[in-house]
């Protein structure tokens, strides 16, 4: 399929969805790795929660690997966090201009 076909013009194209999703995948990993340091888990510790190996956790959080929202789910319980208030707090730090208030 061309990019006329599908309604593209390179002049407008929008961010290549590829770099957003990279820039996106950052911003999830560095939340991940805070929420972990804050419960004052080790990536071994965090591991042992979720019964993998270590190399794992090392691996997400250099983002070598990307997780679904079912492992998130459970890192996110593994480090005392709702699923709900992560993804609010992904949410903040990839659109902070939607959270300002006006006044």
């Amino acid at each position: 399929m061309t990019q006329q076909a599908i309604g593209w013009n390179l002049q407008t194209a929008p961010i290549p969805m590829v770099r957003r999703r990279t820039r996106h995948h950052k911003i999830l990993l560095d939340l991940l790795k805070e929420l972990r340091i804050q419960a004052g888990l080790r990536q071994v510790d965090l591991a042992e929660r979720l019964n993998v190996p270590q190399s794992r956790i090392s691996k997400l959080e250099l983002g070598e690997r990307r997780i679904d929202v079912f492992e998130l789910e459970e890192i996110c319980d593994a480090l005392g966090v709702s699923l709900v208030d992560c993804v609010r707090e992904l949410e903040k730090r990839l659109y902070p201009n939607r959270h300002e208030t006006n006044g």
